[in-house]
């Protein structure tokens, strides 16, 4: 593959810019990087059990019930929980104690469980937290890992949190791969292992991942699981490893390809990936060429798009290379910026190789610049393939249709699904449908479906919407 090493990209200086500009909104704002949400759900974003606690919220609706029920009598290692009583005065709870080595950063998980009958301030590490009466909330530590302990403070009382983590001897491991691979590095208790300057991140089955060629990750000198992977056409490759204090091993990996699409002429690509949206990461260019290669996807669209007010994320990454590949794109791999305009009334569009900025990306968003929903979706979508785009409705359905009816689909006003599909489609100014995507793919198919009864003939394509600058990622971004 001739293409630039991901760790060598000559970027725009506006790129560059911009990924500072989103780091030093990350670390004033926090996870709404200044664009004014709610953040409750946010600050469980690094949470390691967040996908089994989302699962049991949406069986349940009440959000304490669900972590209390995750969580259970008996902890996983790495999280801590801290009982406020009706005395609101804390207690400490732990499971068995997560490894930690020297020199190197720990997170743990310290969840408050408040029994009391209003709401309290609990103080952990010095970062005062509000947890609503009888509620629960989250804090991320990230311990030093030679002195893995923090105090807690509330209604008058002090506690450690120690015990939760423990410090062993430290090793290294060099993980080596003549392709970029995913790789997942854990100890026997749970913890996952990174190398510096990678986004740390975990997958929809809550293992942990990065993508690399070639890297030592410092780690415990203990057994360790390490797995390496590279996308859907490959298989998973594991491996049990015990390195000594002090030794740095060595773990070589290719994993077998199972099947071969592009010798068929059939690529993989995703039309809706967001680098920046938010989140507890902030990813520059050079996380997504190592996630695209590592994955093998041939195709990538990163989008530019805002979300409730006139940020729009990414921007300057399309304006600056608007009609060229990205820095890493080669033979075997192709990589755009594009955009995804928004309107929660009418529907969301990605567009695939503009060569140009567009004139709108949102409309319909009360706090933007663009509170009304107008003009339809039909104008941004000509500007949009005036410019040479591509343009796909994303996520276009929610819900399947049961019996042909449309009372699911249209019984919330706003919710992002593809309500101007068939009118757009029959003016010809839509290419695509994504039939895989976060939301319904039993209602995309019906709706897919239903046009090509009607003569449209859209193609069917796939969308992610992964949010990559999310660690974990909220429901509608699955990583």
């Amino acid at each position: 593959m001739c293409c630039q090493a991901p760790g060598a990209l000559d970027l725009p200086a506006e790129v560059i810019e911009m990924v500072a500009r989103y780091r030093a909104l990350r670390a004033e704002r926090g996870w709404d990087w200044g664009d004014d949400r709610p953040d409750d759900l946010f600050r469980w974003s690094r949470f390691r059990a967040l996908g089994p606690v989302l699962e049991a919220y949406g069986e349940t609706g009440d959000w304490a019930a669900a972590v209390r029920s995750v969580l259970g009598a008996e902890l996983p290692a790495g999280i801590a929980v801290v009982a406020v009583g009706p005395d609101r005065r804390p207690a400490v709870r732990t499971g068995p104690p997560r490894l930690a080595v020297p020199g190197r950063p720990v997170q743990l998980d310290v969840v408050l469980d408040s029994a009391a009958a209003e709401e309290v301030t609990v103080t952990v590490a010095g970062r005062a937290t509000p947890v609503p009466a009888g509620g629960a909330a989250i804090v991320t530590l990230d311990l030093d890992g030679g002195s893995p302990t923090a105090t807690v403070s509330a209604g008058g009382s002090e506690v450690r949190l120690d015990g939760a983590v423990r410090t062993v001897p430290s090793a290294g491991l060099r993980l080596s791969s003549p392709r970029y691979a995913r790789w997942s590095v854990t100890d026997a208790a749970g913890g996952a292992w990174f190398p510096d300057g990678v986004p740390a991140k975990w997958d929809v089955h809550h293992r942990p991942f990065f993508h690399a060629r070639e890297v030592t990750v410092p780690v415990p000198a203990a057994p360790l699981r390490v797995a390496c992977a590279r996308g859907l056409e490959h298989d998973r490759v594991e491996r049990t490893v015990e390195p000594a204090p002090g030794e740095t091993l060595t773990v070589e990996c290719d994993p077998p390809r199972l099947v071969d699409p592009a010798a068929a002429g059939w690529y993989g690509g995703d039309l809706h990936v967001h680098l920046n949206y938010s989140g507890d990461l902030v990813c520059a260019p050079q996380d997504a060429a190592r996630m695209q290669l590592g994955e093998g996807l041939h195709l990538l669209n990163l989008v530019a798009g805002n979300c409730q007010t006139s940020l729009v994320y990414d921007r300057e990454l399309l304006e600056t290379t608007a009609g060229t590949d990205l820095p890493w794109s080669g033979p075997d791999v192709v990589a755009r910026a594009g955009v995804e305009y928004r309107n929660d009334l009418l529907g969301h569009v990605h567009a695939l190789g503009p060569t140009a900025p567009p004139t709108r990306y949102h409309s319909g968003h009360e706090r933007s610049d663009a509170p009304d929903d107008w003009p339809p979706n039909k104008v941004a979508c000509e500007e949009l393939r005036a410019l040479g785009a591509t343009v796909g409705y994303a996520h276009p359905a929610g819900t399947p249709f049961p019996d042909w009816s449309t009372d699911d689909f249209f019984a919330r006003a706003r919710s992002v699904e593809a309500r101007e599909l068939v009118a757009d489609a029959a003016l010809g100014v839509v290419d695509s449908l994504d039939v895989i995507s976060p939301f319904d793919h039993e209602g995309a198919v019906f709706l897919y479906h239903r046009l090509l009864s009607c003569g449209l003939r859209l193609a069917a394509t796939a969308g992610t919407d992964v949010f990559l600058s999310f660690a974990h990622g909220p429901d509608v971004a699955s990583n």
